[in-house]
């Protein structure tokens, strides 16, 4: 994965990343929980293999911390243990988060 930009504005963090990796490639780079491995598993193709596992990779990366648990709040939202919201885009290569400790989105399409 290739970073693009990285923009920080007030609490939030947006990330993007240009992926070219297979989903093989991108597992190998990335350890993933328990409860993630099992959600992994049951994915079916190889497009939606490698955006889960992209932006799964990404924000592990941005924290520096591949123990880092990604779960969804109650309204579906992805979050992480330390708190952080995520919201997550990806379209072809292109891979986006933006992490902050409010509510956030991000669209890259």
């Amino acid at each position: 994965m290739a970073l693009i930009k990285e923009f920080v504005s007030g609490d939030a963090n947006i990330v993007l990343w240009k992926r070219s990796e297979t989903a093989g490639e991108l597992l190998s780079k990335i350890t993933l929980t328990e409860a993630e491995s099992k959600y992994y598993s049951q994915l079916n193709t190889e497009k939606r293999k490698c955006e889960w596992l992209a932006w799964h990779l990404l924000v592990k990366e941005f924290f520096n911390d591949h123990s880092i648990e990604i779960t969804y709040n109650a309204e579906g939202a992805p979050i992480t243990n330390n708190n952080s919201q995520i919201s997550v885009s990806h379209g072809g290569e292109l891979v986006g988060i933006v992490v902050a400790r409010c509510a956030c989105g991000i669209d890259i399409e």
